[in-house]
């Protein structure tokens, strides 16, 4: 992670990557929808720092277009969502940085799930987005929504 950002320079910084995803969209936001809503739901999976971000991501995909999606802290995953993958068409979209990736990504793979992964290259994702400053925490923490909330304005918009 670059080190804390003074405010003005975190707010450029956010709004630059803001800028970068927006700009972007027709390139990854087909993908990522198709990747990430399956039948049973997603699960948006968020280092605990930026819990949050995952949360309301999940808020978007609940409140407009109605599909089913929750939350979940990457170290608690291990705990309380692994499960799903073993008997569910699994789907997420993982917002990346926590130290227990690893752990996910073992059963992640091992069970054949579906993951997109925001913010860093991971080989193994179906789909990695990348975006303009996702190397400092705190970018991640100001933009990483808008992924989610573009699926859910697609989704609501070609549904409604």
């Amino acid at each position: 992670m670059v080190g804390a950002l003074d405010v003005p320079t975190l707010l450029r910084a956010s709004a630059d990557a803001t800028d970068d995803l927006l700009q972007r969209r027709d390139t990854w936001l087909p993908r990522v929808s198709e990747l990430i809503l399956g039948p049973q739901g997603t699960h948006i999976v968020a280092p605990d720092r930026r819990f949050s971000s995952a949360q309301q991501s999940a808020l978007m995909l609940r409140e407009g277009p109605r599909l089913p999606a929750v939350a979940c802290e990457t170290g608690d995953w291990s705990h309380v969502d692994v499960y799903l993958t073993k008997s569910t068409d699994y789907r997420m979209l993982l917002l990346t940085g926590s130290r227990w990736e690893p752990e996910l990504m073992r059963w992640v793979l091992e069970r054949g799930s579906t993951l997109v992964a925001v913010g860093q290259d991971i080989p193994e994702a179906g789909f990695s987005l990348r975006y303009r400053g996702d190397e400092n925490d705190d970018v991640k923490l100001m933009s990483e929504t808008l992924v989610a909330e573009l699926v859910a304005q697609l989704t609501w918009a070609t549904t409604a």
